[in-house]
């Protein structure tokens, strides 16, 4: 796929969105990980879906991030 123009911001979330929604068909998430979802409103009002991946078992505190 040709990604859409550079100022095409709108194309690009689109784009963007198809790319995680075939991610998250791809592979089940474990049995054993917790998903939690938050949103982040951009200046322009425009919501962003940001996924959280917990593991049950693994102390708070850094550890490996997607």
């Amino acid at each position: 796929m040709t990604p859409p123009p550079v100022g095409d911001v709108a194309g690009r979330r689109a784009a963007l969105e198809g790319l995680i929604a075939h991610g998250d068909t791809a592979q089940p998430t474990p049995s054993d990980v917790t998903v939690t979802d938050h949103h982040l409103l951009t200046d322009d009002g425009e919501q962003i879906l940001l996924r959280w991946y917990t593991r049950q078992g693994i102390p708070d505190g850094p550890g490996p991030a997607v």
